[in-house]
């Protein structure tokens, strides 16, 4: 049999555990790689959601490696498909989830908010998509959040956390939906609340930082917020995530007379 006879395009979609695992290794130019493999399958075959999950996880790989414009790039591409109605309602979801998510992590809140408002509208039209539900209950939450609209987005992160709790990213959601909840809590002064709502944040497997150090700080605890945010960023590997900490952790490490060249590193990093 030629290699051309045994071309398919199942060929590209088994790829995918393949560059989910080279990514969630680290190993982002080989994720990057494997993907375009299967992007061009897709194309090949004329199989519109192989082509842009595999384009959509291109510019997580993008933004892992520092190639924002590029990554930002795709991200709008692959959302433009998916605003169209090029894809299956189940890739739909996932594209928008995901991309999301890459602009969140590139710090780039216009098209957070332009997105998530497309989001919201397409969940409002796919009731029984309700895996992408409470992602898009948390998007909305913390676009609110950015906002200084606290009422609304503690309503919509306890309207996540309570009612969608079955599947994955409903997990990761209750997480995300906890910590925006501490958020609002921790900017409004009631720690307690603020505090529950961190250490359920902790349990669902999101990081609670720099929220949390944050907290500590304004309790009077500078020595325990600055432990925290040394430990949360000798941890953190991704440039973009770090960089994002910088204004907490250059705000504790004043507050302990401790800010030292990380801060420099981590602000070559954004």
């Amino acid at each position: 049999m030629t290699g051309s006879a045994r071309d398919c395009v199942e060929r590209g979609y088994l790829l995918i555990p393949v560059w989910l695992e080279q990514m969630g290794r680290g190993r982002f130019e080989d994720g990057y790689a494997t993907a375009r493999s299967a992007a061009e399958i897709g194309e090949r075959f004329g199989d519109a959601d192989l082509v842009w999950l595999a384009r959509d996880d291109q510019a997580r790989a993008l933004l892992r490696l520092g190639r924002s414009k590029e990554a930002l790039r795709l991200v709008d591409e692959a959302l433009a498909a998916a605003a169209a109605s090029d894809l299956s309602p189940i890739v739909t979801g996932i594209v928008y989830c995901n991309t999301i998510a890459f602009c969140r992590a590139a710090y780039d809140v216009r098209h957070v908010r332009e997105w998530t408002r497309a989001l919201t509208a397409w969940c409002e039209r796919q009731p029984e998509m309700v895996a992408h539900n409470g992602l898009c209950l948390v998007h909305r939450a913390e676009i609110m959040l950015l906002g200084g609209e606290w009422e609304a987005a503690l309503t919509e992160a306890r309207r996540s956390a309570e009612r969608f709790t079955r599947g994955v990213l409903n997990q990761l959601a209750c997480g995300s939906a906890f910590y925006c909840q501490g958020e609002v809590h921790r900017l409004r002064g009631d720690f307690d609340a603020a505090e529950e709502a961190y250490r359920q944040a902790s349990l669902k497997g999101c990081e609670p930082q720099p929220g949390l150090a944050l907290m500590r700080l304004a309790q009077g605890k500078a020595d325990a917020a600055a432990a925290a945010m040394r430990r949360f960023i000798g941890e953190t590997t991704a440039p973009l995530r770090a960089g994002g900490s910088l204004p907490a952790y250059v705000e504790i490490m004043i507050a302990v007379g401790s800010l030292d060249l990380r801060a420099r590193r981590l602000s070559r990093a954004r």
